[in-house]
Parts: C-alpha cells; structure tokens; sequence
C-alpha cells in the first residue's frame, strides 16, 4: 500500500472539511458583528431587564453611524428602565449622546 498517497489525501480531506467549517461560521460571525444589540434583545425578551440595560448600554456605544439602530437601542432602553421602576432614567437620553434634549420630568 502506498501510505503516502493515503496519508496527501487525508490532509486534503481534513483542510477541505475545515475550509467548508469556516465558509459556514463566517456568515454567523459577521452577523453577529452586524447586530450588537442581539443579546441585549434576548435578555429583554426573557424579561431580564437589568442585564438587558448593561447590554444595550454597551450595544448604544457600539453603533457608530446607524441612528435609526441607536433610536431602537434609546427606546429599548427607556423600555427596561421603565419596566424596572427607574422612571427617572426612562424619560431622559443616555448619557453619551450628544446635545441631550431632555423631557419634562413628572415628580
């Protein structure tokens, strides 16, 4: 038996079956760069509202240029705020956006 032949076509196999691994992760992981708000939004679904407002802090400072994405976080945001009873933080813009315009606050 001739191993060495046996032996170049395994490596083949093997880099191929790791190639085809990679081509089907790639989309996924672009995906998920695509959408730092996704784990925020499945911690809100599961009505873990607290971890849900670390999350979407950190998704809010994430999105650069996409202001209808950042509208979404801010309102989500203001959502889980409300939902825990921090009415205050509710009814105000987070911290790092520019130029707050700030709503009447109800005491």
């Amino acid at each position: 038996m001739n191993y060495q032949y046996i032996v170049t076509n395994m490596n083949k196999l093997f880099s191929g079956i790791l190639l085809l691994g990679f081509l089907v992760l790639l989309p996924s992981l672009m995906h998920a760069q695509r959408n730092p708000a996704k784990s925020a939004d499945e911690a809100f679904s599961k009505q873990q509202y607290s971890l849900a407002i670390d999350k979407y802090k950190k998704a809010y400072s994430k999105v650069k240029k996409n202001k209808e994405e950042k509208n979404r976080i801010t309102a989500q945001l203001a959502e889980c705020y409300r939902l825990t009873g921090n009415y205050k933080r509710a009814s105000s813009p987070p911290a790092t956006t520019p130029n707050p315009i700030t709503a009447p606050t109800i005491e």
